[in-house]
């Protein structure tokens, strides 16, 4: 919806061209208009249909729990605790992005990380929210 309203606007372009010409270089008017010009390439590349959304909810919701706990460690007694208060976050919202149960992919996470042989990169993919071998049970339906 807010594509099909954007785009007429943009391509009146050619208003804001002829606009600009009645106003001092340097007022804040010739300024603005300016600047509308200059963004002419991104709101191109944004309007077409095989780009990213044009707005940022789906990202605004992501990070909301976040904003919302965060009174919750801000002030935390340490930076490791912040450090870890901030990494549990990034579990939890990466787990809901990928389709997991984020109460159980951190339960899984906890009961298996003591058990792993080794810490290395190779060996810790198949623990990751998007891999495949992950229990049938950690997916949302």
């Amino acid at each position: 919806m807010r594509r099909g309203r954007a785009e007429p606007c943009f391509l009146k372009r050619s208003v804001v061209r002829t606009s600009q010409a009645g106003y001092l270089p340097k007022s804040r008017f010739a300024k603005a208009f300016q600047y509308a010009l200059n963004q002419e390439r991104p709101i191109r590349h944004d309007l077409q249909p095989e780009t990213r959304s044009i707005d940022n909810n789906r990202m605004e919701r992501g990070i909301h729990s976040f904003a919302v706990g965060r009174n919750k460690w801000m002030f935390s007694r340490t930076p490791q605790g912040a450090r870890v208060s901030a990494a549990v976050y990034s579990l939890i919202d990466t787990a809901k992005a990928n389709g997991l149960h984020p109460e159980a992919s951190l339960t899984n996470l906890m009961d298996m990380f003591p058990n792993l042989p080794s810490m290395e990169a190779d060996g810790l993919e198949v623990y990751l929210p998007w891999s495949d071998s992950l229990p049938d049970s950690l997916r949302q339906k």
